[in-house]
């Protein structure tokens, strides 16, 4: 049985609204920036990619623009990160930091 609305906290919302304000948290806490190359970010990007058991969980989500996120795909993040002429340590070390750093997303 499918439900179409969530509880937060006293309030009941709609999933919808539900969603668009986990989507809307994830990007305001970047500045709608791209986590990986700080262009205006469109879409989130599972750092742990569904493909290898990421889920949908605000720590494993980072706001990305649709250039990276196509082109990261399921690679890992750092390797694929690392290989970007843009890349830079201190967005590396925010991300990972974000994500908690474990093993998983190494």
């Amino acid at each position: 049985m499918a439900f179409d609305h969530l509880i937060d906290e006293t309030e009941l919302l709609p999933k919808r609204s539900s969603k668009s304000r986990f989507r809307a948290s994830i990007f305001a806490e970047w500045d709608h920036a791209c986590a990986y190359c700080t262009a205006p970010a469109d879409t989130l990007d599972h750092v742990l990619p569904r493909l290898k058991g990421g889920l949908t969980v605000r720590e494993n989500l980072v706001p990305a623009c649709r250039p990276c996120n196509g082109a990261k795909g399921s690679d890992n993040w750092r390797e694929w990160f690392e290989q970007q002429d843009w890349y830079c340590s201190i967005r590396a070390a925010r991300i990972a930091g974000w994500i908690g750093g474990g093993p998983e997303f190494s």
